[in-house]
């Protein structure tokens, strides 16, 4: 569910209006009615029967498009999983099998003074700062909880192919866009380049493959999230286009000892370019991804898009693609190049640009 203000902007899902649906639920049911938002810290378990959880409800309708889906044709299923990523609310025997875990104690470096600037200690929302322990040994129960139940789904999901007779020739991609600090160094939530946020799972499991294989390879590299559609392309015998920046890992399963790459992408985003000195440099203010959404609202038409932001809304006419320091940096083929070029992307209707 997107925040009432991020709905101005045209994001809206499922999920909601079908849990206001649902028998015992009133009309205005939202995510956060147990009363924690989504970057807080604090943990509890979940409010409502574990059916009506966002994980279970994402399960559900993967099992229930396996029965509704066309047999004769190859399917291509992407699931996304918001959890556990907070509000920490796990059903209550997931949260409460995790409680007894060894007690909290943080990873500190020695150069934590750099980040004073940052702290907001006991701010149960903020990115650094010091918490006390049992908060953060609570927020490790919640968080692992979510893990668990997530398990519990993709076993559902998995225990649905093998009945449709499909999970033999099926390849099943795990992974997710960022960890969760965890409190390590005192942080919480993503966007350094520490362990706890960066380095994430990719787990490939191919049944074919696996019957020919005695054990699991594990491939210790550098790996992209570029690097999943080649990847899944490749295992699916389709050609890779020419245009992909990612590399297929699949010849590197079968070599792990095969030369790989030892360095990766990493685009800042609004925060840590402006705010947080993980970031090296400052960013062309239209720095996108490949498609920018954006929608006339008086929000948007207030966003700057100065130095170093990326506006949720349309681009601002401030937009002059340099960085901080003036100096240009290279404009994404979208980005308007003109004041003449911003004033009709202005005049445009909602949509995704691209």
């Amino acid at each position: 569910m997107f925040l009432p203000e991020l709905q101005d902007f045209g994001f809206f899902d499922d999920y909601v209006p079908w849990l206001r649906r649902q028998p015992g639920q009133t009309p205005d049911a939202e995510y956060f009615d147990h009363g924690v938002n989504c970057n807080s810290v604090v943990a509890r378990p979940w409010d409502k029967p574990e059916q009506l959880h966002p994980s279970h409800w994402i399960g559900t309708q993967a099992v229930e498009w396996m029965y509704r889906r066309d047999p004769t044709k190859p399917f291509f299923l992407y699931l996304s999983f918001h959890r556990p990523h907070p509000p920490y609310d796990p059903p209550r025997w997931a949260f409460e099998q995790y409680l007894d875990i060894p007690e909290y104690r943080p990873v500190e470096g020695n150069w934590e003074h750099h980040w004073d600037e940052f702290r907001k200690d006991g701010d149960y929302q903020a990115a650094f700062g010091e918490l006390p322990d049992r908060t953060v040994h609570r927020a490790r129960a919640g968080y692992y909880g979510l893990m668990a139940q997530i398990d519990l789904q993709i076993n559902r999901i998995k225990e649905s192919l093998v009945d449709f007779g499909l999970y033999d020739n099926t390849i099943i991609a795990f992974t997710s866009d960022h960890g969760e600090m965890m409190g390590d160094h005192h942080m919480f939530r993503k966007a350094v380049p520490y362990e706890g946020s960066a380095r994430v799972p990719f787990i490939i499991a191919d049944a074919a493959s696996q019957r020919n294989s005695a054990r699991a390879v594990v491939v210790d590299h550098v790996v992209e999230l570029r690097d999943v559609m080649p990847t899944l392309l490749d295992l699916a015998g389709v050609d890779i286009p020419d245009s992909v920046d990612g590399v297929s890992l699949a010849p590197y399963l079968r070599d792990p000892a095969r030369a790989w790459r030892n360095s990766s992408i990493s685009t800042p985003t609004r925060t840590s370019a402006s705010t947080s000195p993980a970031s090296p440099s400052r960013i062309s203010c239209c720095s996108f991804g490949a498609h920018a959404w954006w929608k006339p609202s008086r929000a948007a038409r207030k966003a700057s898009c100065g130095t170093a932001n990326w506006c949720p809304g349309r681009l601002s006419p401030r937009c002059s693609g340099t960085c901080g320091t003036g100096s240009p940096r290279p404009l994404p083929r979208h980005c308007p190049r003109s004041p003449a070029a911003v004033r009709r992307h202005w005049a445009q209707p909602a949509g995704y640009l691209k």
